[in-house]
């Protein structure tokens, strides 16, 4: 009623004054409640909505408008500034789904996923764990869990249309070589080429550091005077991605970590530092010293993982 009051015009007390003034504004207002429905409710007054909704200008939620998810999305990406790109698949899971939190929640999504994701390609594998339980894309659209099969089926479309070339499948396909490879052992997908193991080329020493692992490996790591375990994700030579931690960790002291690898008899004792921590409970960890053998372990274990996705690569010792 007061607010009313003043935008019909009329002066009004400064609160605790004792002088009348005006004011000379324009008023825009924003809801996402259907204002219509409340005023036949009785929770909204209509003489207040008429005042206000001179000029009414209607934004479309996030699943009408599923052309822009892909733009939305690339550039909460670009903000990180990490060189993140999206796969075609990724790209037709985000705009399945229906967006109950709008441009909100694909923030929140892409920021989920930029701090998880095994490789800057980020593909469907790394976009469904983030999009909402139990929502129903729109109509004619296929469903999210559905998304595994029409990606096998539109791989094997692709090599049976290049003649069993990964290399022209995986340009058909808008993804790069080494994506394909990883989809054709997810989907256990055998093709002329697949058999004979084509190299996805060769991997630079500078290439090497970089070069990240997918695992999942219980950590185990003091500091603050105290064990915390958690599961290693991400793992490279330089560092180690760690989620599900039995505690929070928020410290710049040196960490002691310890973690076990498929296939190695040793177990790898590193040092490092708090590179980065999140609300979710998941940290990155910076290495900055190993123990004894155990920076040869990992470089050998890396080595090993390279060679298996389809890369040339020079001995790591």
């Amino acid at each position: 009623m007061k607010l009313l009051r003043v935008l019909d015009g009329s002066s009004f007390y400064r609160l605790g004054g004792h002088r009348k003034i005006t004011v000379d504004v324009r008023v825009i207002a924003a809801t996402n409640r259907e204002l219509e429905e409340a005023i036949k409710a009785g929770r909204f007054r209509s003489d207040l909505y008429h005042r206000l909704a001179q000029f009414h200008l209607r934004v479309p939620p996030l699943r009408e408008l599923r052309e822009d998810v892909d733009a939305l999305a690339r550039y909460f990406l670009g903000q990180c500034d990490g060189g993140f790109t999206l796969i075609a698949e990724a790209v037709h899971a985000l705009r399945s789904y229906s967006w109950p939190g709008n441009i909100r929640e694909l923030r929140n999504v892409i920021g989920r996923i930029i701090v998880s994701a095994a490789n800057r390609e980020i593909d469907t594998a790394d976009v469904l764990p983030y999009l909402g339980a139990g929502s129903k894309p729109a109509q004619g659209l296929m469903a999210v869990t559905d998304l595994g099969a029409m990606e096998r089926q539109m791989i094997v479309k692709a090599l049976e249309n290049t003649g069993g070339d990964g290399t022209l499948a995986a340009s058909q396909l808008g993804i790069s070589l080494r994506t394909l490879v990883r989809r054709l052992q997810q989907y256990n997908i055998q093709t002329r080429k697949s058999r004979s193991s084509k190299s996805l080329g060769s991997l630079s020493s500078e290439q090497q550091q970089c070069f990240r692992a997918a695992v999942s490996v219980l950590v185990q790591i003091r500091g603050d005077d105290r064990e915390i375990t958690g599961t290693g994700v991400n793992l490279s030579i330089g560092g180690i991605g760690v989620r599900e931690l039995s505690h929070p960790i928020n410290s710049d002291a040196v960490l002691q970590l310890t973690f076990s690898l498929a296939d190695r008899d040793q177990a790898i004792y590193a040092r490092g530092q708090l590179a980065w921590a999140d609300s979710a409970g998941r940290i990155g960890v910076k290495f900055v010293a190993f123990d004894l053998g155990s920076e040869k372990q990992l470089r050998e274990y890396l080595h090993q993982r390279q060679e298996e996705e389809g890369w040339s690569v020079s001995d790591p010792s």
